[in-house]
């Protein structure tokens, strides 16, 4: 988890951390670590600044599953209600460290 300002919140910079709690953009987040599942992230929000999702495989992409909620302004009109979430994919970059093996 990233935020704007290239700063990792969690798992970040080749290190994966213990499951906490931990608080960034407003709300709290649930990081989950299991043996034998997937791992999982959880935020009941709202988030008060971008925050960028990365994901790292080190085995098969065995897919994401994902939640979101857009908060709903009885004032404004369903125009403005739009999709506030961006999914991008992008390039291989080139390894910044050397890997085992």
């Amino acid at each position: 988890l990233k935020d704007a300002r290239d700063h990792y919140h969690i798992n970040g910079e080749w290190t994966i951390d213990w499951p906490r709690k931990f608080s960034v953009a407003g709300t709290t987040f649930h990081y989950k670590l299991y043996e034998d599942e997937p791992e999982s992230l959880t935020a009941l929000g709202p988030t008060t600044d971008v925050l960028n999702v990365m994901m790292l495989l080190q085995e098969d992409n065995k897919g994401i599953e994902y939640q979101y909620n857009i908060p709903i302004n009885k004032s404004d009109d369903n125009q403005n209600n739009i999709a506030l979430y961006l999914w991008a994919h992008f390039p291989w970059s080139l390894c910044s460290r050397t890997c085992s093996n």
